[in-house]
């Protein structure tokens, strides 16, 4: 089945943080070229695309299946500036709605490693316009503070309401991240979340806000 995937990846100063080796930037980047290559691998009306939040919320690369191109977007990737998860949210979900192809899956994988301060109304405005387009939500939190945890979670679950497409995965410091998000629904799958997360020992969540392991705190 055809698929078009957003990925949203965190450049704010938080990810120059040391708590994944060598940084939560790097570990992100090699986390995301992992779920490129999966995607891509799965046949060839899969397409990918890339915006990044941090000194700006910038569209790195359209819906593509050219892997020179997207390994090119991430390569020189700097951290600086403040995420900001809802406007970069709000530009991936445009880009997947004026997608050519409109059918099969459509899909933001959303790395977030720096806290989110969008209110609770934001975020249930913003669950509310990719749950009416059909646009299925991951977020992989890279260490967190629980306040964003609790607001990610809620998020989530009102974007997977009444369906199961949409997961939040907590992934350890110290872990490997791709390793960690391999057995994870974020690329198993969501047919295979329960597998995911009891493979993913920490690190996978269920469909509609699940969570499995903690993270430590925004620093």
């Amino acid at each position: 089945m055809p698929s078009c995937t957003f990925f949203v990846m965190d450049t704010s100063d938080h990810m120059r943080n040391g708590d994944f080796e060598p940084t939560r930037l790097d570990a992100q980047q090699a986390a995301v070229r992992l779920l490129i290559d999966t995607r891509l691998s799965r046949g060839p009306e899969n397409y990918v695309g890339l915006v990044t939040t941090g000194t700006a919320v910038k569209v790195r690369a359209p819906a593509t299946d050219q892997e020179e191109l997207l390994a090119e977007s991430i390569r020189d990737l700097r951290a600086g500036g403040t995420a900001d998860f809802v406007s970069a949210m709000k530009v991936a979900r445009l880009a997947l709605h004026n997608r050519t192809n409109k059918a099969g899956d459509a899909r933001i994988v959303a790395f977030v490693g720096s806290p989110v301060t969008a209110s609770a109304k934001e975020l249930k405005r913003l669950a509310s316009q990719l749950r009416g387009i059909n646009i299925g939500v991951d977020v992989v939190l890279v260490g967190e503070d629980a306040s964003t945890r609790a607001s990610l979670e809620a998020f989530v679950q009102a974007v997977g309401k009444d369906r199961d497409n949409s997961c939040v995965v907590a992934v350890p410091p110290g872990r490997n991240l791709a390793d960690a998000l391999f057995s994870s629904p974020v690329t198993r799958g969501h047919d295979a979340g329960a597998a995911g997360a009891a493979a993913g020992g920490g690190g996978g969540g269920g469909g509609g806000g699940g969570t499995r392991g903690s993270a430590g705190p925004f620093r």
